[in-house]
């Protein structure tokens, strides 16, 4: 390719120089370059000394807001960043709420919170249990059973029933989560205990008094 076409294309992406010089800006040009005499060079260093705080303003305002986006976007900053995972999966399917339990180790004021936030005004805790019990609720009160045990069961949840344990619709590939449905309108005094399976050397909790380990 030939020069004059390499500058050609080179001229067509190129930024213009801008609109270049100000009036006042060559104004002050001028009078560094006519070499005046020492009276006139006082007067410019005046005038410097009073560009020099409006070019650091310039400059130091762009700095000042790269540094408040990086709080907000680094870890550890102080804007919001990553939020943590819902320890708990909700929805609302016909007259129950279906409740899956995404994380079987988070705190008993997570999960109450999300729930609280979703519009489900129970209050739950998951504890270890044997594994013939892994899935199961009881709903507890004070330290006492007020419902038997309800076992999970391909069946759908009969009408009489407040709370119930998650059908095995809710399995996929061999896995089945904890959780539970909750009807709609449910006002439950008691505590729904749910059990998870326990881990090596863990006490058993389920149904409510601790037990042997695991």
């Amino acid at each position: 390719m030939r020069t004059a076409d390499i500058d050609r294309l080179v001229g067509s992406i190129a930024r213009g120089a801008g609109p270049g010089l100000t009036p006042g800006a060559r104004e002050l040009l001028d009078e560094i370059t006519s070499a005046p005499p020492a009276g006139v060079r006082q007067g410019l260093a005046d005038r410097l000394a009073r560009l020099l705080p409006l070019t650091r303003q310039w400059v130091l305002a762009p700095l000042t807001v790269a540094v408040v986006l990086l709080t907000w976007v680094m870890p550890g900053g102080l804007g919001p960043g990553p939020q943590p995972a819902d320890a708990l999966e909700i929805h609302r399917r016909g007259v129950y709420f279906s409740v899956v339990v995404k994380d079987v180790f988070a705190d008993r004021r997570t999960y109450d919170r999300e729930l609280a936030e979703r519009g489900v005004p129970v209050t739950m805790v998951v504890v270890p249990s044997r594994p013939g019990s892994v899935g199961q609720i009881v709903v507890v009160r004070g330290g006492s059973l007020m419902f038997t045990r309800y076992t999970p069961a391909s069946w759908h949840v009969p009408d009489s029933r407040d709370v119930a344990p998650l059908p095995a619709a809710f399995c996929r590939d061999e896995e089945c989560p904890i959780g539970m449905l909750i009807r709609a309108g449910y006002r439950g005094t008691g505590t729904l205990w749910l059990a998870r399976e326990a881990l090596p050397g863990e006490i058993y909790q389920f149904p409510v008094t601790p037990s042997s380990t695991g």
